[in-house]
């Protein structure tokens, strides 16, 4: 447990600097506030544009724009559509698995998982952790780190219950860890001092 808190301060101590002082770099800025240089100052070659159009030129035309235009737009709807059925199925396969692992730990009102905001709710009442510790979340900048941490503190929890191993649990902090991991404590076999105590 040591070396859990000793990890957890280090991340805190590098991630809070970080969070208080990084400011979105905007490259523009730098040359719109230095008067002297304007768009006079920088040379074009135009060589390259006429070769191009020497080179394609009769080839272009309007239909094929227009046909380049209609492909873009197919080829951006359907990776909305994607996009929106994934997230879909990811919803879905989330909701389920921690509405088993709330059943398998005896939790009361399982259909939290269903609806967003009780889910956080639901979770952290499986890890041992008060659930109004989720309004750290209305913090500037840190809150959402604070509540991240205490979040998996409480699959750390949520796996020793489980009969895991508490490290676990921090499968959650690469990409697709936290649907790996739900996974796992939702259908998952018991291990042996899980079963010995039912």
């Amino acid at each position: 447990m040591k070396k859990l808190n000793k990890f957890l301060s280090i991340l805190v101590a590098i991630a809070l600097p970080m969070a208080l002082f990084v400011k979105p770099v905007i490259a523009q800025d730098t040359l719109l506030e230095d008067s002297s240089i304007t768009y006079e100052d920088f040379e074009f070659d135009d060589d390259w544009l006429r070769s191009f159009e020497e080179e394609y030129g009769s080839e272009l035309s309007s239909d094929n724009s227009a046909a380049a235009g209609v492909l873009a737009g197919l080829f951006t709807g359907s990776m909305m559509v994607f996009t929106i059925i994934l997230g879909l199925a990811q919803y879905i396969y989330f909701a389920l698995a921690l509405q088993k692992i709330a059943e398998r730990l005896g939790m009361e009102n399982t259909w939290f998982a269903w609806i967003p905001i009780l889910q956080a709710i639901l979770l952290f009442k499986m890890g041992d952790k008060n659930p109004y510790l989720l309004l750290l979340s209305l913090i500037p900048f840190v809150g959402a780190l604070i509540v991240g941490i205490i979040a998996i503190i409480a699959m750390m929890n949520i796996c020793e219950k489980r009969g895991r191993d508490k490290m676990l649990a921090l499968i959650v902090l690469l990409p697709i860890g936290a649907l790996i991991l739900l996974g796992i404590l939702a259908w998952g076999k018991d291990s042996k001092a899980v079963e010995k105590t039912k």
